[in-house]
């Protein structure tokens, strides 16, 4: 209970101002918006409305590409969620976890984003609720200081990284991943990873030292659910490289693929 009570005092990330910002950058043009959709890899996606409540964007009867193809299999999630978003209004993706749709009212505009990127998670709408609970944890936390003590103490005990011996755990150069917990430890710290990190990784792995095709890599890790052509892979390999602190872990073999070494 001690545990529960510390981990409710975590503040929820703010993100309003991001999204504010993200919008303000968009181009007005269909051309312009579609190229800074490309460039931007946060942004996996864009659904905007005329007021008829038609979209106006993608547009109809042109090229489908990849992020077109992210906001019309969700258009009626989407579209129930900006009618009713006001200023603003970020959510998960019921259907992808690693998703965020972020809706406005004004103008009617949709963006599908890419969580683990943005490093966010939307706000709670239950402010009230939450401000209540808080206030009942820091009241039990006043009056338990000693229990707290000792829990705080052993949870950070059970969170200092080790190298796992789970047997599906594995290794690329000096980074150690472990699918189980959804993590890899680099220079003795425990780092967190999605599930489509950890299969390009697990992908990689396995043809260590050779080189691996996109169309793999796709087939790995996002089966069925990308476009030719998409840049989602090249997009995500950027993030990765970050998130494992080695941009040369990862080689890129120009025209064809990724390779690891052996």
């Amino acid at each position: 209970m001690a545990i529960s009570a510390m981990l409710m005092l975590a503040p929820a990330i703010g993100s309003a101002s991001v999204f504010q910002d993200m919008l303000a950058r968009l181009p007005d043009t269909n051309q312009e918006l579609r190229l800074h959709i490309a460039k931007t890899p946060e942004i996996l996606g864009v659904i905007k409305w005329d007021t008829a409540g038609e979209v106006i964007f993608p547009p109809a009867n042109t090229l489908a590409f990849h992020s077109d193809s992210l906001v019309l299999d969700n258009r009626d999630e989407l579209r129930a969620l900006q009618q009713q978003a006001g200023s603003g209004k970020t959510v998960t993706s019921a259907l992808s976890p690693d998703r965020l749709f972020h809706c406005r009212s004004t103008p009617a505009i949709c963006l599908v984003l890419d969580a683990e990127l943005l490093g966010t998670q939307p706000e709670p709408d239950n402010t009230g609720f939450a401000y209540f609970q808080r206030a009942l944890t820091w009241f039990y936390l006043t009056i338990t200081l000693a229990i707290v003590g000792i829990a705080a103490f052993f949870l950070l005990l059970r969170r200092r990284p080790t190298t796992p011996s789970d047997p599906e755990s594995f290794a690329i150069g000096a980074v150690q991943i472990n699918p189980r917990r959804s993590t890899c430890v680099i220079d003795g710290q425990e780092q967190p990873l999605g599930a489509r990190d950890i299969a390009i990784l697990r992908h990689l792995h396995t043809h260590q030292g050779e080189v691996v095709s996109k169309d793999s890599l796709y087939d790995a890790a996002w089966g069925r659910d990308y476009m030719p052509n998409s840049r989602a892979l090249d997009q995500h390999m950027l993030a990765l490289r970050r998130k494992l602190g080695d941009t040369e872990l990862i080689e890129t073999v120009y025209g064809q693929g990724y390779r690891v070494p052996g």
